[in-house]
């Protein structure tokens, strides 16, 4: 399923729909089976006859994609490079998710935080979130998934937008910090 290869040619192609595919395959295993992802790297098709012509994928909408992976439960990523040359630029994002994820793969796989995460944003946008617990602490891993079919055109930094998190049992006083940011933020 590559969602910016083929917006142009399927009408059900969107990141919402991706991410229901990824929700399909953890439920239907019952969540027994550990399944990977094929994630898109570069412009698999160009010139392809029977649709039109797409850019590569960009470093931001590739990290962007591999985020909404881990966040939808993906255990591990395959990298789809072939056909097309893979941009310098997604080399470098491929590098440093692989850096993000080991560094932080035992919280992101976990136990999942038995309470409730509650994700309030515009009604244009989506942010999609997998909460866990490690060491003591709760880690809450979040992915923008953009709506409607016109998601290949928005830019990430063009879009900015306001996210509230709501964690039921929370201290409302206490600070997050942002991993990899170099930030905290309020409760």
């Amino acid at each position: 399923y590559y969602p910016y290869e083929y917006w142009g040619k399927f009408d059900w192609i969107t990141l919402e729909d991706f991410a229901a595919a990824l929700d399909n395959m953890r439920q239907w295993n019952h969540n027994l089976m550990p399944y990977f992802s094929a994630v898109e790297t570069c412009d698999i098709r160009a010139k392809a006859p029977d649709r039109p012509s797409t850019p590569p994928i960009t470093a931001e909408q590739l990290w962007n994609l591999c985020w909404i992976n881990v966040v939808h439960g993906v255990k591990g990523i395959i990298w789809f490079h072939h056909f097309e040359p893979t941009p310098p630029e997604n080399y470098q994002t491929m590098a440093r998710f692989v850096d993000a994820v080991t560094r932080h793969g035992p919280a992101i796989l976990a136990a999942d935080f038995p309470g409730r995460v509650h994700v309030e944003t515009p009604p244009q946008a989506r942010v999609d979130v997998m909460a866990k617990l490690h060491d003591g602490k709760l880690y809450i891993f979040a992915a923008s998934v953009k709506k409607g079919r016109d998601f290949h055109l928005q830019r990430e930094a063009d879009v900015e937008f306001e996210v509230k998190f709501t964690i039921e049992g929370a201290d409302k006083d206490g600070q997050v910090e942002v991993l990899d940011e170099d930030r905290k933020v309020a409760m």
